[in-house]
């Protein structure tokens, strides 16, 4: 089902236990080694910020309380629609709802005020782990926040400069960070990042 499952490679155990597509959950795991524990510690954290959050979306869901009425009407004709044609036009009719607003419920926009703020505080609680924990789980993170759809570059470059560089400077999460520091330094007419590769 494309779950996947993040774990420190230390001495220890790592039990991880993953699940049936027919169970839908995601994957569990259990590590009593150092920084594995810290890693699970960190997410458990993270997820007590969203997991109420995710419950009232799913309450929503199941009362039928996430769409509006209109917006739930437009799904079901589109399902049953054949032709292409009906199909753009009820396409066309949704788009309307989504951009006026009113695809959702008045309790699907206060839950997504909520998320928004939930989001803020764990984004910001990264941030804080980030700046502070200064182990490979800080470097971790820290690679994560790269990988987002709009990374704060000057922060990203900050924190691993001034933090995590010196400590990993040799280490492959360590090469990484370096290597998109130097890349998001690279403008239009400017040099490229030196670099080696091995001929043919």
């Amino acid at each position: 089902t494309w779950y996947t499952s993040e774990f420190f490679a230390e001495e220890g155990t790592v039990n991880i236990t993953f699940y049936s597509r027919t169970e839908g959950k995601v994957p569990t795991m259990h590590s009593e080694s150092p920084t594995n524990r810290r890693f699970l510690q960190l997410n458990a954290q993270l997820d007590s910020i969203i997991a109420p959050l995710a419950q009232e979306e799913d309450s929503l869901i199941k009362i039928g309380r996430w769409e509006t009425p209109r917006m739930m009407e437009l799904n079901t004709l589109f399902e049953a629609a054949k032709d292409e044609q009906t199909k753009k036009e009820l396409r066309r009719q949704a788009n309307a709802l989504y951009e006026s607003g009113e695809a959702y419920t008045p309790e699907y926009h206060v839950l997504q005020a909520k998320s928004d703020k939930a989001y803020e505080e764990m984004e910001k609680f990264t941030i804080d782990f980030i700046r502070n924990d200064r182990t490979i789980v800080g470097l971790h993170m820290l690679q994560r926040q790269t990988m987002q759809r709009s990374p704060d570059e000057s922060l990203c470059t900050a924190l691993f400069n001034e933090i995590y560089k010196p400590l990993f400077k040799d280490h492959p999460l360590g090469e990484y960070m370096d290597i998109w520091v130097q890349s998001h330094g690279v403008k239009g007419g400017g040099h490229y990042i030196d670099f080696t590769a091995p001929d043919l």
